[in-house]
């Protein structure tokens, strides 16, 4: 495939990506207190393992080695595999789609580099604080992190975290599953339960026909698919991801005899829309 991505607010070849684009959608879709505990662990690693590579001696101890135990040899094996993955990303320009769905694996090693800078900060904070004191501070965005989860399901794929504002989010092309084409079938279906045959156009590039899979058999057979033709459909569906730059492709314009039907939104990420043939 060789598509156009909407990145930061222009739109690039998915052959031809900024090499910013990987490290970019990891800081904007990790949990920012994720990204803080990350920070210091990946800190202290690299600190450690500098030190132990510049004081390489084997007059002592240990000296010759960049690890002294087990533990420490799984946080360095830890640590290069994260860095490696994402600069091999980087510097060979890996075509990517949808985020950065391809390298999801990365969040073991991110998740894991976190828990070590956690781990770290109570403690050197417990010999100041109370336990509890530092217990109950964690426990307020471990909270909003099961709020946002539970209040995102089942689209947990396009959580943005708090750095980013709602005119911010719209620069960036969300990853949206056939899920939402499931649900967005589904609503039409409930409300035209009488037809036969129910005509649905797409507004979006991604093939909208996949989302009729998990339907049942004899929905299957009322929905039929025009593609962008707009002059056949009953209804039209927008997830919001396109080929190029809106302001130059109008074939994704809706129509002024439609009206919006279903529009869904959560936490100003824009999932999908329905809109809805207007009757005469």
């Amino acid at each position: 495939m060789n598509l156009n991505i909407l990145f930061n607010g222009h739109y690039y070849s998915m052959n031809y990506l900024p090499r910013s684009y990987l490290p970019t959608w990891i800081f904007i879709s990790t949990p920012f207190i994720l990204l803080i505990f990350f920070i210091f662990g990946a800190f202290l690693f690299l600190k450690r393992f500098f030190y132990r590579l510049v004081n390489i001696s084997n007059q002592k101890p240990h000296g010759s080695d960049l690890w002294v135990s087990n533990n420490e040899k799984k946080d360095m094996f830890i640590l290069f595999s994260f860095f490696s993955f994402l600069l091999y990303a980087i510097f060979f320009n890996v075509a990517m789609l949808s985020g950065w769905r391809h390298f999801y694996f990365l969040h073991i090693f991110l998740t894991y580099i976190s828990v070590f800078g956690l781990f770290n900060l109570i403690i050197y904070f417990k010999k100041k604080i109370s336990m509890k004191i530092i217990y109950s501070l964690l426990m307020l965005p471990i909270i909003l992190l099961i709020y946002e989860n539970v209040k995102f399901h089942p689209y947990q794929s396009l959580y943005f975290n708090n750095l980013m504002s709602k005119e911010q989010i719209k620069r960036f092309q969300v990853d949206t599953p056939s899920l939402s084409r499931v649900d967005a079938l589904k609503s039409i279906l409930i409300d035209s339960p009488n037809k036969k045959k129910i005509f649905i156009a797409n507004s979006s590039w991604t093939p909208f026909i996949n989302g009729k899979d998990l339907l049942a058999p004899e929905s299957k057979k009322k929905l039929v698919f025009t593609g962008q033709d707009f002059k056949k459909a009953d209804y039209i569906y927008d997830n919001f991801i396109y080929k190029s730059d809106e302001k130059y492709n109008k074939s994704h314009m809706i129509p002024s005899d439609f009206t919006i039907f279903k529009k869904l939104e959560i936490k100003n990420v824009h999932i999908y829309s329905i809109y809805k043939k207007n009757i005469r």
